[in-house]
């Protein structure tokens, strides 16, 4: 319900503003507006997208916290296949919800032998690139 207010006896009043600065950071960075409704009646209030419309909307809430460049496979296909495009900065490498997902980036896998370890490990790690 941004963009408009309720006081506490009701009264609604809209942000003077031009409705051209009516954008919060999260849609600057993610596809445009969200479509806003008044809450009294749930009527349109200002057109924009909905959340199933925006792209890769599962990853940017709950996908990006167990992502990486080996569980995301190729083309990061199977958690969001626009990581890293160029416009869509909620997925961007370095500054995006998962900065580590970088197209065109490599890794090597470097083998633990710490003996210190013992029992069944050492276990295997990845350094980005």
């Amino acid at each position: 319900f941004a963009y408009y207010l309720v006081t506490v006896s009701g009264v609604q009043r809209v942000d003077p503003r031009p409705a051209s600065y009516w954008v919060t950071e999260l849609e600057r960075i993610w596809s445009g507006p969200s479509a806003r409704h008044w809450s009294n009646n749930g009527s349109l209030f200002s057109a924009g997208l909905l959340l199933s419309e925006r792209n890769c909307s599962e990853f940017l809430y709950h996908g990006y916290t167990e992502a990486s460049p080996e569980l995301c496979g190729e083309g990061f296909a199977d958690c969001c296949s626009q990581i890293d495009e160029p416009g869509f900065v909620a997925a961007a490498c370095g500054i995006g919800v998962a900065p580590m997902l970088c197209k065109n980036s490599s890794h090597v896998k470097l083998s633990n032998s710490s003996l210190l370890l013992g029992g069944g490990k050492p276990y295997p790690f990845y350094v980005l690139e």
